[in-house]
C-alpha cells in the first residue's frame, strides 16, 4: 500500500498534513521485473525478390532501426540506466524546487520526472502546502548515488532492446537547504532529522531504451533514516 507523503527532512514533516519540510514520499509497493522485449525482424517489398522487371515501389516501413547498445565510451545497457535513472530523481528536486519556491509555478511541471504513484503524491502535498500559504526556498541535492538492482533489456550481444527497463536507485540527499515557512513566518523546519538522509527510489522507463523515458515510481523506503556509508 502507498502511504503519504513523508517529510524529507527539509526539516518539515514530510506528510503534508505534518510539519512540511521537504517530502520524501513513500511506497513499499514493490512492481514486478520488467519483461524483456524481442525486436521481430521483418522482410519490406524492396528487400524481397520480385518476379516483375519493373523497380519495386518504394515503401514505408515501420520497422525501427537496429539498437547500438555499447557506444564509443563503452558503456552497457545497465551504465545507460544507471545514468538515466540518476538524471531522473535530479531532475524531479530540481522541478520540485522551482515549483515549490515559486507560488506561481505550474505544479505539473514535475510530471515529466514522475509517474503514479508517485506523481500524484507529490502533486497533491504541493497543492497542500500552497493552499495553507507555506513558502519553500532552497533544493533537496543528491550527493551520491548506488544502483541496487538494474534491469535493462538486452540482446545476446549486449545491445538493448526496446521493452521496459527499471532501476533500483539507492539515494544520499543533502535535506540541509529545503527550508518551509508557515504564512506568518513561522519556522517550519524539523530539528530532529540529519543534513543527510536517505531514498531508495524504482526509476522505471517503460520506452526503453529511449532516454527521455525516465520517472522516479515511488521511494521504497517505509521511514527517513541516515544515508548509510555505500
Amino acid at each position: 500500500m502507498i502511504t503519504g507523503i513523508d517529510a524529507i527532512r527539509p526539516r518539515g514533516g514530510h506528510t503534508a498534513t505534518d510539519a512540511p519540510r521537504g517530502a520524501i514520499m513513500t511506497s513499499p509497493t514493490r512492481t514486478a521485473a520488467a519483461l524483456l522485449a524481442a525486436i521481430a525482424v521483418t522482410c519490406t517489398a524492396t528487400a524481397c525478390t520480385s518476379d516483375s522487371n519493373e523497380p519495386a515501389p518504394p515503401t514505408t516501413s515501420t520497422e525501427q532501426p537496429p539498437l547500438s547498445g555499447v557506444g564509443p565510451a563503452g558503456r552497457s545497457p545497465g551504465q545507460q540506466a544507471t545514468e538515466g535513472a540518476i538524471a531522473a530523481v535530479e531532475g524531479m528536486h530540481k522541478a520540485r524546487a522551482t515549483i515549490e519556491n515559486d507560488p506561481r509555478a505550474d505544479i505539473n511541471g514535475v510530471s515529466q520526472y514522475l509517474m503514479e504513484p508517485y506523481l500524484g503524491l507529490l502533486k497533491a502535498d504541493m497543492a497542500l502546502r500552497r493552499s495553507r500559504g507555506i513558502t519553500a526556498e532552497g533544493a533537496i541535492t543528491v550527493v551520491r548515488t548506488s544502483p541496487d538492482e538494474v534491469t535493462a533489456p538486452s540482446d545476446e550481444k549486449g545491445n538493448p532492446v526496446r521493452g521496459e527497463a527499471q532501476v533500483l536507485l539507492r539515494t544520499c540527499e543533502d535535506i540541509s537547504q529545503k527550508k518551509y515557512t508557515g504564512p506568518e513566518g513561522e519556522d517550519l523546519n524539523r530539528t530532529d532529522l540529519p543534513d543527510q538522509v536517505q531514498a531508495v527510489y524504482r526509476v522505471v522507463n517503460k520506452d526503453w531504451p529511449a532516454a527521455e523515458g525516465w520517472r522516479v515510481m515511488e521511494n521504497t523506503l517505509a521511514e527517513q533514516e541516515p544515508c548509510d556509508a555505500y
